[in-house]
């Protein structure tokens, strides 16, 4: 994603179905966390993050 700022504005974005990479990592991997966005919805995770990740603190 390339963002302009002020303001913000996507000027490009590229997306793709990870679903093939969340099976493979998740194939070799079991307990992997695994957490993709689903852009204007949220984030689907496999399973709830805990609370001190560093990904809850990026945000």
């Amino acid at each position: 994603m390339i963002v302009e700022y002020p303001p913000v504005e996507v000027v490009h974005e590229e997306t793709f179905d990870a679903a093939a990479v969340v099976h493979d990592v998740l194939r070799l991997h079991p307990q992997a966390l695994v957490g993709v966005e689903e852009r204007g919805k949220g984030y689907r995770v496999n399973r709830p993050f805990p609370r001190a990740s560093s990904a809850a603190r990026w945000w």
